[in-house]
């Protein structure tokens, strides 16, 4: 937990230095890019820098929507608890944290079924393959890959949280479990 300065708190807080979202849509098509930049200062002195971007495209149509997005990230005088990392949600398929770095890419294309109506449950399912890595300066490039599938469901009438279910096959050598596999969350994944 990090305190503003405001309030007179100097020794640890972040402060985003800069935000910005644009989303155009065209037709059947949506376009968003986003780019952000933040850091943490202790003592008047930057301790981590965090720059984000990246760009997502979706494509409508009547069978379902197909998703696509890459994201670039670079830090700098990050320690190992800040560092970027990947597995779980980003590459899916991999355990948690199973990639650190302070340099990393991430691409995703996603297929997502139109909803279907289940007593008060709107459910769909997906279809995605995702790929991306995460470096320190001098490491050579050999992304991590994955495919799998996935459950999306709300239920419209309360509100529109969403859930998800998907399940991820490693296409390069990770650690077994079926629990490394399988990841849950409360929104979509991009």
């Amino acid at each position: 937990l990090y305190a503003s300065p405001v309030f007179m708190y100097t020794e640890k807080y972040t402060n985003p230095i800069l935000s910005f979202t644009y989303i155009y849509d065209w037709e059947m098509w949506r376009y968003s890019f986003f780019l952000s930049r933040s850091a943490r200062f202790e003592e008047s002195q930057i301790v981590n820098d965090i720059t984000k971007g990246g760009i997502k495209i979706f494509y409508f149509t009547p069978m379902g929507v197909l998703g696509s997005r890459l994201s670039l990230f670079h830090g700098l005088h990050l320690d190992r608890t800040e560092q970027i990392a990947f597995g779980g949600t980003f590459v899916r398929g991999y355990p948690y944290l199973f990639n650190r770095g302070d340099i990393a890419y991430l691409s995703t294309l996603e297929y997502r079924t139109p909803p279907v109506q289940v007593w008060v449950l709107a459910l769909g399912g997906v279809l995605f393959f995702d790929a991306g890595q995460t470096l320190n300066k001098g490491d050579n490039l050999s992304p991590l890959a994955s495919v799998g599938f996935g459950l999306r469901g709300n239920i419209a009438r309360f509100d529109d949280t969403l859930f998800r279910l998907d399940v991820g096959f490693p296409l390069q050598k990770s650690p077994n479990g079926v629990l490394n596999q399988v990841s849950f969350g409360l929104q979509q994944v991009f």
